[in-house]
């Protein structure tokens, strides 16, 4: 049984990542309040684009962790 880095890779990359945006709001407190995130409650396109990464990425995972 050989042990296949690219996939240890891939995870521990993800894990970072979460971790990284787990973290974001406490670094955007420290940041100048010249710097803006735009928020727009009426744009249903921000939300679809959001869901649409959180499934690729889902199905990404499960790509890499299966070998297909």
């Amino acid at each position: 049984m050989r042990i296949k880095w690219g996939n240890i890779f891939a995870l521990a990359i993800l894990t970072c990542l979460i971790i990284l945006l787990s973290k974001l709001p406490l670094i955007l407190d420290r940041l100048p309040h010249t710097i803006e995130i735009p928020y727009y409650d009426n744009d249903p396109r921000h939300g679809i684009i959001i869901l649409g990464l959180i499934c690729v990425t889902i199905v990404a995972v499960v790509k890499i962790l299966s070998d297909r």
